[in-house]
């Protein structure tokens, strides 16, 4: 997502659904259902901005 926008994602166990705030109605709307990751890929993403410092809350800590 990039730009002004408020989006919830949302699982129940069956699927993620994203919903988009619409500001003029007041409520979220569902904008894409059944969003899945596909098994392979060519873009690779993390946010690499978390030092790996130990710290309980960096990323180094939960990688096993």
């Amino acid at each position: 997502m990039y730009g002004p926008a408020t989006q919830l994602v949302l699982t129940a166990g069956a699927g993620v659904h994203v919903f988009t705030l619409d500001r003029a109605r007041g409520e979220f709307v569902l904008t894409q259902a059944g969003v899945r990751i596909p098994a392979r890929g060519h873009t690779y993403s993390i946010n690499e901005g978390t030092p790996r410092t130990g710290s309980p809350r960096s990323w180094g800590s939960f990688v096993t």
